[in-house]
């Protein structure tokens, strides 16, 4: 399989848990085409094992490893125009 669409996804408990919904069900339907990189909030950490439960790999930020992924997708409220940026490259 080609690389991975990275989810940079509002993770932390603040945020509940409709954004990493949201991303699972459209990582579902990619998921034939192309594998998909959760990347979370640091304080996102618990949605890791109930990603891999579904057959997903999950990170911290930071830790999504070297290289670009073939797209990215951003889901939360607050991220800023310098994220966005640095996502989109």
């Amino acid at each position: 399989m080609s690389a991975a669409w990275l989810f940079r996804v509002a993770s932390q408990q603040q945020a509940g848990g409709g954004h990493v919904s949201r991303c699972l069900s459209l990582a579902k339907a990619l998921a034939p085409r192309r594998q998909v990189l959760f990347v979370l909030d640091p304080e996102g950490e618990a949605w890791i094992e109930r990603l891999a439960a579904h057959g997903y790999r999950a990170v911290p930020e930071g830790q999504e490893g070297d290289g670009p992924g073939c797209g990215c997708l951003l889901d939360g409220y607050g991220f800023t125009p310098q994220q966005a940026k640095h996502w989109q490259q």
